[in-house]
């Protein structure tokens, strides 16, 4: 087995501090804080993954009919994703007289 070279090292203790940072540095701000002023009275949520403090309840009045796509990818390179169904023939024909 080879020997690690301290530039070798180096670099994954650099890749691993951007890498860190990028993802927010999530240890800092659990032991820290934030870092962003609290309002007052406003309480600070627990790290424990749970968000349903934060959901927006919809009005039990909307409602979604079933749409039935059927998607597929055609190409991949540049994404080309065709999409069966998507447009209702009242929808097609309202596109074709606004061309």
């Amino acid at each position: 087995m080879g020997t690690l070279k301290i530039g070798t090292v180096l670099q994954y203790v650099v890749i691993a501090v951007l890498g860190y940072i990028f993802a927010g540095a999530p240890l800092a701000s659990m032991i820290f804080g934030s870092g962003k002023g609290k309002e007052a009275g406003e309480q600070r949520q627990a790290f424990d993954g749970d968000k349903s403090g934060s959901l927006v309840v919809p009005d039990p009045e909307l409602f979604c009919e079933e749409h039935g796509y059927e998607a597929m990818i055609l190409e991949s390179e540049p994404l080309v994703v065709y999409v069966k169904g998507f447009l209702s023939a009242e929808e097609r024909e309202h596109l074709v007289k606004l061309r």
